[in-house]
């Protein structure tokens, strides 16, 4: 049996225990450069990932870019008001098209000013002489698909939309108005720790007393935590805040306004969803001991100020804030990779406030294709 076999075979193991004796991964899952690529030929090469708001490209011509593995990809609102998932290659010598988020007329290249229309047609070669024929010549179209305000794109064009899987899930979250809220707030990072670590540190709060605990624990407790069964494409927990959230949307509950859910849809998209503002990250794996960190705040269209200094000053708080709280997570995934590669380290237990963590084991098992073992599958 080959060294990734093995390995796959003890994840099967792991994910197959039930939640009473459930632990962490085997350390190879985050060290082990072939798990690595055998994650992003499964999970990003062949399933959604987040790229971005359907708020942030309101306009024909608008755009936002992103990467997902190798593939740079665009997706640019139309004229008629549709949207258009391209490859942001030029189809001429593959320099890259358009970068970050922005609004263009055309798209032209910045090596040899090829340009396109919105579509992805191209309109102009220059000086490619007469012989050149350009009709027909377009960039490759993508797949995407649009949830709760989120816009997502998948390199495999066979797989069910994502808003399908995850139905249930916006069924559980209705209260909360995703959809209607705005980003204020992006920024894209590398971090130095394995994505599974920041997937599974996001989507647990049984650190906030000790991590965050002048910035998270006096408004979010770790006392008030709590995980309900996830579903096959997604998990969530839940903060019972120590005070009641605005009521920016009319006839909110008690109980909706004193909690609020922080959830993982698979593989890579984290994100909460309080009242007032959201916080969300979209990850991707840069070899096994980087991640690829896309991260932005929403806010409930009710709440965002109409005075332009006003505005300012929230998004000026809102980087503070997030950045600060960034880095005390980011100090600590970055230590357990570091850590993760010592032969010393052994599997540990999980805890009532880290169900999250075993349901997205569940996941990566069934989607890597890790065998489960005879037991768990005679006893199904």
């Amino acid at each position: 049996m080959s060294d990734l076999s093995s390995l796959l075979a003890e994840v099967g193991r792991t994910a197959a225990l039930p939640f009473e004796q459930a632990q962490t991964l085997p350390s190879g899952a985050y060290t082990d450069p072939e798990f690595t690529a055998l994650e992003v030929e499964k999970l990003f090469r062949h399933d959604w990932v987040c790229v971005g708001r359907l708020d942030e490209i309101p306009e024909p011509g608008d755009y936002i870019s992103h990467r997902i593995a190798e593939t740079p990809v665009v997706v640019v609102r139309q004229a008629d008001g549709s949207l258009k998932a391209l490859v942001n290659a030029c189809r001429h010598r593959a320099s890259e098209l358009l970068h970050g988020v922005g609004h263009v007329a055309k798209i032209v290249c910045p090596y040899h000013a090829w340009s396109y229309d919105l579509t992805g047609s191209l309109k102009m070669a220059p000086f490619m002489g007469d012989a050149f024929d350009k009709s027909g010549i377009c960039l490759p179209e993508l797949a995407f698909d649009l949830w709760e305000g989120w816009i997502y794109v998948t390199l495999d064009s066979t797989i069910a939309p994502i808003s399908e899987r995850l139905a249930t899930l916006s069924a559980r979250i209705a209260d909360y108005r995703t959809s209607e809220q705005v980003m204020v707030y992006r920024a894209e990072e590398v971090w130095a720790c394995n994505w599974k670590s920041l997937a599974e540190n996001f989507t647990e709060s049984y650190h906030l007393f000790s991590s965050h605990k002048n910035t998270l624990q006096p408004f979010t407790p770790t006392q008030g935590v709590w995980c309900e069964p996830g579903d096959d494409g997604w998990d969530i927990h839940w903060m019972d805040t120590s005070r009641l959230q605005d009521p920016v949307w009319p006839d909110l509950t008690e109980a909706t306004r004193a909690t609020f859910p922080l959830m993982h849809a698979f593989p890579s998209h984290v994100f909460s969803a309080s009242l007032n503002r959201g916080f969300w990250m979209s990850l991707q794996p840069q070899g096994p001991d980087h991640v690829r960190v896309l991260w932005g705040v929403t806010i409930a269209r009710p709440a965002i100020p109409q005075d332009p200094a006003a505005l300012a000053a929230l998004k000026a708080e809102i980087k503070e804030t997030f950045d600060g709280i960034n880095q005390e997570d980011r100090t600590i995934v970055e230590s357990i990779s570091r850590s993760l590669k010592s032969e010393h380290i052994q599997p540990g237990r999980l805890g009532e406030k880290e169900r999250t963590i075993w349901e997205f084991q569940r996941f990566l098992a069934r989607a890597l294709g890790a065998p489960a073992p005879a037991a768990a599958v005679a006893a199904e």
